[in-house]
C-alpha cells in the first residue's frame, strides 16, 4: 500500500511511508493559508483540517518606485514588485499602492509580480506603502513608492492688485486625476482658495502681496512641488507707500513697523523705556539698554540716541504670523523685496570703524539670504 499525501487540493510532490503513524510529504507549491493536510490509502482518507499555512510573502523592492499621478489607467504605466513567497503559479495576488488597488496585477514568478498602477497622489510627505495580498496572506513594503510631485509651468494672469482676491489659473502637471484638495502657494502664502479642475490645472484666488512675485507652487496629498519662478512671473500692482506729504502711509496694509521719535512725549535726556509702533499693525518692540530722548537733534526734530558701546538697541522679536515676518517672508529665506527707511546721524567711535545700524536674521536657519545688516 502506497500512501498519498496532499496539502489543500494539491498532491504532495512525493509521499513516503515512514511508519504506521507517519507519512513524509514533499510540500507542493502553494499560497493559501489554513489548508487541510490529508493522507489517502487506497480508498480511505484522513485529514487534519486547516492545519497547514504557507509563509507570508516577503517584499524587497519595487521598480520603478515612482509613477505619474494618472497611473497605468492613462499611461499604461506598470511597476514590478520583487520579493519571495508570492506563489509558484498564477494566483490571486493583488497589489495596492498607497492604499489603492492597482488597475491590474499579473503574477510572474514566486519572486515577482507586475502591476498596472492606479492613479493617485502622494501621501505621508509624498512617500507611501506598497502592499501585496496573496489569497489571505499579506505583506507590506513601507515608504516604497511615490507619485510625481506637482509643478506649475504657467500662470494665466501676470498682474493683479496688492489686495489679492483675483483668480488665476495655474497650469502644470500632476495635480491629481481627482480632487485631492490641492493648495496653491504664492510667495509662501496659501491662496485664499484653490479649486482643482484637472491633473494639469487649478484656479488660485491670490492672497495679498506686493512687488514682483518670487514664485508659485502647489501642494497635493502632502507632496509639495518645486516653486515655479522665472525672470518675471507676475507682479502686484504698484501702490503708494508714502503720502502726498512724503511720509509713510500709516494705514498701508504692508507698512509693518513705524517708529516715530516725534510721537514720544519725553523730556530732553529722559530714558526711552517704550516706543509704540505708529503703523496700523501695532507691532511691539523691545528697548535694550537705556537710550535717551533728544527733542532737537536732527534738523531741529526729535530723535532717540542709541549708544552701541553701551549695548543700546531697539529689537523686534518677530514670529511667523506677525507683520514683520510677513514683510521679510515666513519661509527659510527672504521671500519679498522690502524697503527700510532710516533717518539717523551716525557717530562711529568703534575701533574697527564698522557699525551696524539695522540688521535682521532668523534663529531658525543659518541661510545667509536671511541674515543681513546695514
Amino acid at each position: 500500500m502506497t500512501p498519498t499525501g496532499r496539502i489543500g487540493a494539491t498532491g504532495c510532490a512525493a509521499s513516503i511511508w515512514l511508519s504506521d503513524s507517519g507519512v513524509l510529504c514533499l510540500i507542493p507549491g502553494g499560497a493559501k493559508t489554513g489548508a487541510d493536510a490529508a493522507v489517502t490509502i487506497q480508498t480511505m482518507e484522513t485529514s487534519f483540517t486547516l492545519s497547514f499555512t504557507y509563509d507570508q510573502p516577503s517584499l524587497s523592492r519595487v521598480r520603478p518606485s515612482n509613477a505619474p499621478t494618472g497611473g497605468g489607467e492613462f499611461s499604461n504605466y506598470t511597476i514590478t514588485v520583487f520579493g519571495s513567497g508570492i506563489g509558484n503559479f498564477q494566483s490571486s495576488a493583488r497589489v495596492r499602492v498607497l492604499g489603492t488597488s492597482c488597475e491590474a496585477s499579473e503574477w510572474l514568478a514566486d519572486s515577482s509580480l507586475r502591476c498596472l498602477s492606479s492613479s493617485g497622489v502622494g501621501s505621508n510627505n509624498g512617500v507611501g506603502d506598497l502592499a501585496v495580498t496573496v489569497f489571505t496572506r499579506f505583506s507590506t513594503l513601507s515608504a516604497a513608492f511615490t507619485y510625481n510631485r506637482p509643478y506649475v509651468t504657467h500662470i494665466s494672469q501676470t498682474c493683479g492688485p496688492s489686495t489679492g482676491g483675483f483668480a488665476a489659473v495655474f497650469s502644470g502637471n500632476f495635480f491629481g486625476m481627482a480632487d485631492y484638495t490641492p493648495v496653491g502657494y504664492v510667495d509662501y502664502d496659501a491662496c485664499h482658495s484653490t479649486t482643482w479642475t484637472s491633473d494639469t490645472s487649478l484656479v488660485c484666488v491670490f492672497p495679498e502681496g506686493y512687488g514682483i512675485g518670487r514664485g508659485v507652487a502647489v501642494e497635493v496629498g502632502d507632496e509639495y512641488g518645486p516653486p515655479y519662478y522665472d525672470d518675471f512671473i507676475f507682479a502686484f500692482k504698484s501702490f503708494d507707500i508714502l503720502t502726498v506729504y512724503g511720509l509713510p502711509n500709516s494705514e498701508h496694509q504692508f507698512l509693518a513697523l513705524w517708529l516715530k521719535a516725534d510721537a514720544l512725549e519725553l523730556s530732553e535726556g529722559e530714558d526711552v523705556t517704550s516706543w509704540n509702533d505708529s503703523s496700523s499693525e501695532g507691532t511691539p518692540v523691545e528697548i535694550l539698554g537705556t537710550p535717551t530722548f533728544c527733542p532737537r537733534a536732527l534738523n531741529d526734530l526729535p530723535s532717540v540716541q542709541l549708544n552701541a558701546t553701551m549695548m543700546q538697541a531697539i529689537r523686534v522679536a518677530s514670529n511667523a504670523s506677525d507683520a514683520v515676518a510677513q514683510a521679510f517672508g515666513n519661509g527659510p529665506i527672504l521671500s519679498k523685496k522690502f524697503t527700510v527707511f532710516l533717518v539717523l546721524r551716525a557717530r562711529s567711535n568703534f575701533p574697527s570703524g564698522r557699525q551696524s545700524y539695522f540688521s535682521a536674521g532668523s534663529t531658525q536657519t543659518a541661510d545667509d539670504l536671511y541674515d543681513f545688516s546695514l
